[in-house]
Parts: C-alpha cells; sequence; structure tokens
C-alpha cells in the first residue's frame, strides 16, 4: 500500500521527480501523559523515484515525516496515508 504523487518534488542534488511514489515504513504510537486520552501516532514515509524502484529495494530519494494527534487508535495507517495525502494536490492510491 502507497501513493503516487503527482507533484513536481525537487531533490537537494537540483533534480525534479513527479509520479513518484510514497509509502509507510513504520508507524509509531505515544502515549501523551500530558493530553489525557491523545496518542501521537508518527507515521516514517519513504519517498522513491518509482513504484519499481521500491519494490527493487532502493535507496528513498526522502523522508517524510507525519504527526497526528489522536483519540483513535482505530485504522492508524488509514489516518497516517489520510494525513500524507493531504500534504499533497494530486495523489493516486496504490493499494
Amino acid at each position: 500500500m502507497g501513493i503516487f504523487v503527482q507533484d513536481t518534488h525537487e531533490l537537494d542534488n537540483g533534480v525534479e521527480v513527479n509520479n513518484y511514489y510514497i509509502r509507510v515504513r513504520e508507524i509509531d504510537i505515544i502515549n501523551n501523559v500530558n493530553n489525557r486520552g491523545v496518542f501521537q501516532v508518527v507515521g516514517i514515509c519513504d519517498c522513491y523515484a518509482t513504484k519499481a524502484a521500491r519494490e527493487a529495494e532502493k535507496e528513498s530519494i526522502n523522508t517524510i515525516l507525519v504527526s497526528i494527534g489522536t483519540e483513535s487508535l482505530v485504522d492508524v495507517y488509514g489516518q497516517v496515508y489520510t494525513n500524507l495525502k493531504s500534504k499533497f494536490e494530486n495523489t493516486t492510491d496504490d493499494i
């Protein structure tokens, strides 16, 4: 599961990519004791030039952190993906 992003992204070396692929590599859940009933959900998302690059275990071109405060731990993957997609204008789901 991942998303294709059609937005243009400029790499540190100046190369621009679009229609790149992002997948959530890891999700951490932190119990925020100062804010009772609210959990901090952090998703570590890797960006790849293509889905094929991801499947071939190539090095990612970028990493994005998604952090959400939530009272519900139901479908945390869905929550992270929804928040991740909101950061871009044009995305397509890869289910």
